[in-house]
């Protein structure tokens, strides 16, 4: 019971924690400390005091306040001292301590209780990683480059002998690879990017399927496979653009800002470089910007736009200056140098180069040296210092020479040509001077297999671009076709409504006439049984009209009934053989056929799945008028025939009758259209129309060929 009230005071103090209504929180933590101490409930008391210490760790943290930073620690130090803590919770509770300096910037502190946590975690591998991650981070805000590797190493050697979680060693791997590349040791990246690119794919991470994409491509860059490199870029960009991953988006939008520039297309370089600075200024790191704004005056200066490249210089300066970032300090200093010597302001030009020596380092990796020797060579030729110029000349030949610098490299040669030329060295001037129409040569046929690299990535691009275009085209189509379809559908259940309500209107109409029609003709043949005996020839010719009138009119009612219920009540599909159904409606006409002597020629006919009720009031009516509509005087012969396509049959049904004239083939399958009058062949002008409303309910097609004379073919299609 005790332990349970404590557990429930612990609970209400989280919650409060959670909404920092840190007052609270440390009112039910203290009510929870008091009670199990007088109840010596040693655990719950630990549980107790932890609670207070992440209490004190979160408001010291939401505050930015030291005091409540060291009340969060005096409480951690406490529950730890009491040795009720798993190896787990110790190796936790130490890390919470370790984070808490971390925040206030006591690194010295937060590395000691790392590293004390540690040693804690020595069973515990999953641990040892997390805290061997967290080390190598704490080294890279040092700025202790050796320790980094020699954590992330030690990570590593854990993963080979245990069972760590795929993202734990995709965080490793990436930091490795990241190292490499600050270390400029190539040769290891690839084999890091590929280990993160696969745990990224099987665990589907497109975060880190981006970066290790981003980072493969780097190598491929630095030995100036230029187009593989890019191909890595996009795909990395095409993730990052699609999952909305701002930081990656641009770190790799300067990297491909950064390819174009080293393939001599400064505007494509411009344009991903301001889009950077335009839309993802803010997920960069501060020295990114500076250092994206120096790339950004690069590529202006390639132009010979030395304004604009120095007005980006000098936004980079502003940042480098501020973060008391020394190279990028340097490397701007210059860059400068250069513009004021193309610019003949040597005064300028020299100050620059002193502000750069200032911060520029004298020993170890000196970066951007082949650079710096080559300014001062000019420098010391401009200064008439001679000597110095062929000094510094020299140093910058070697190391243009390392690092493939040809740009640089003839620049130099020139400088060199012109100094031993004013020595009166002619010789030695002439030798210079080739080398740097060679080393021009050799730059111009440099920028030619690089714009062609760039000319093939450019039509890459474009065919992307054109496929992209034309898949919004087909979205915007898809949009268009669905708003038809949207608007045939409203148009198709309007439809619907409007032949149920036609349909059920037509019912009522043939249904309720033929009542009063029935009381009609039967009370006009009564008062007629009755009368008859006085009537005269005129009564009777007049009974006559009213008695065929109410005949024509019922049978009219009838069709018009039958029309209307078409497909209504019809049978489920069924397998129909067609020559026994014509073989029932003969039988059926058998005193039709007598009378008019009918002769029937009958093919092979097949058995389809349709509705069988429906199709025999087709056929029905087919041959019924064949035998109907035929010449006086000529028996009618009724031919019946099909003929088997690749996806349906088509029956035909021919007569040698009457025929149709040609211009009234359309109109036949009108509802009440008759040809000829009652007198000379009886109907209601209805029997086509049923048969067209039957076969569009079977889902066929119907149509007629005719000859006045000669007679007509009756066609309709049924699926096989």
């Amino acid at each position: 019971m005790k332990e349970a009230l404590i557990n429930k005071l612990l609970e209400k103090s989280k919650a409060e924690r959670q909404v920092e209504n840190f007052d609270r929180a440390f009112e039910f933590s203290e009510k929870a400390l008091v009670f199990g101490q007088k109840q010596e409930l040693f655990e719950e008391i630990n549980k107790v005091l932890i609670e207070i210490g992440l209490t004190y760790k979160e408001k010291s943290i939401v505050n930015d306040d030291v005091q409540f930073l060291n009340e969060a620690v005096k409480y951690f130090e406490q529950a730890f001292e009491r040795e009720l803590l798993t190896p787990k919770n110790k190796v936790k509770l130490i890390l919470e301590v370790g984070d808490l300096y971390l925040h206030f910037k006591k690194y010295n502190l937060t590395k000691k209780f790392y590293q004390q946590a540690l040693c804690q975690a020595g069973n515990l591998p999953t641990e040892r990683v997390q805290i061997l991650l967290n080390l190598s981070d704490l080294a890279s805000t040092n700025r202790e480059f050796e320790n980094i590797l020699s954590f992330l190493k030690d990570a590593e050697v854990v993963i080979e002998t245990a069972e760590i979680s795929t993202d734990l060693q995709i965080q490793v791997f990436q930091k490795l690879a990241d190292y490499y590349v600050s270390q400029a040791s190539y040769s290891q990246i690839p084999k890091y990017a590929k280990l993160v690119l696969s745990l990224a794919k099987a665990q589907n991470n497109g975060q880190y399927k981006a970066k290790a994409l981003n980072t493969a491509a780097i190598p491929h860059a630095v030995r100036g496979e230029y187009k593989e490199a890019f191909e890595y870029m996009k795909a990395a960009l095409e993730i990052a653009e699609r999952l909305r991953l701002n930081k990656i988006i641009a770190s790799t939008l300067v990297n491909i800002g950064n390819i174009f520039s080293a393939l001599y297309s400064y505007e494509e370089a411009i344009k991903n470089y301001n889009r950077v600075l335009d839309n993802y200024k803010k997920e960069l790191h501060p020295v990114s910007v500076g250092i994206t704004y120096f790339n950004l005056a690069s590529s202006y200066k390639g132009m010979d736009n030395l304004e604009d490249s120095e007005t980006y210089l000098r936004k980079a300066l502003k940042i480098g200056q501020k973060l008391q970032h020394k190279l990028l300090i340097s490397r701007v200093y210059f860059e400068l140098v250069q513009i004021y010597i193309l610019k003949e302001d040597l005064e300028t030009a020299i100050a620059y180069s002193f502000e750069g020596e200032k911060v520029y380092p004298t020993e170890g990796n000196r970066p951007s040296i082949e650079t710096y020797m080559a300014n001062q060579c000019e420098l010391s030729f401009l200064r008439q210092e001679y000597e110095k110029a062929l000094e510094y000349g020299n140093e910058a030949i070697f190391h243009c020479i390392q690092q493939n610098n040809l740009k640089t490299l003839k620049r130099t040669y020139k400088a060199m040509a012109n100094t031993y030329k004013t020595l009166g060295d002619f010789e030695q001037a002439f030798c210079y001077l080739e080398r740097f129409n060679e080393t021009s040569e050799e730059f111009m046929l440099q920028m030619r297999e690089r714009r062609t690299i760039d000319l093939e990535i450019q039509y890459a691009l474009k065919d992307k671009e054109n496929e992209i275009e034309q898949l919004h085209q087909e979205i915007e189509l898809d949009k268009v076709k669905l708003q038809y379809q949207e608007e045939i559908k409203t148009q198709n259940d309007k439809l619907k409504m409007s032949n149920e309500a036609l349909r059920q209107f037509t019912y009522a109409i043939s249904h309720d006439l033929k009542e009063p029609l029935r009381m009609i003709s039967s009370f006009s043949s009564l008062w007629y049984r009755r009368h008859r005996k006085e009537a005269d020839k005129i009564d009777e010719e007049y009974f006559g009209y009213i008695k065929n009138g109410a005949v024509r009119m019922t049978n009219m009612l009838q069709g018009l009934l039958d029309f209307a219920m078409i497909g209504e009540n019809a049978n489920p599909v069924e397998a129909v053989d067609m020559n026994r159904m014509v073989a029932d409606i003969r039988t059926m006409l058998y005193v039709k056929i007598q009378e008019n002597e009918a002769v029937f020629d009958i093919s092979q006919l097949p058995t389809v799945n349709t509705h069988k009720v429906l199709l025999l009031q087709l056929l029905q009516n087919f041959i019924s008028n064949a035998i109907k509509f035929k010449k006086p005087e000529i028996p009618p012969i009724v031919k019946v025939n099909c003929k088997t396509e690749e996806k349906r049959y088509v029956i035909s049904v021919s007569d040698n009758g009457i025929g149709i004239p040609e211009k009234h083939l359309e109109t036949i399958f009108k509802i009440f259209k008759r040809l000829h009058t009652n007198e000379e062949y009886e109907g209601t002008g209805i029997g086509l129309s049923l048969c067209q409303k039957i076969i569009h309910h079977l889902g066929g097609e119907l149509w007629v060929t005719s000859k006045e004379g000669v007679g007509s073919t009756f066609y309709f299609s049924l699926s096989r």
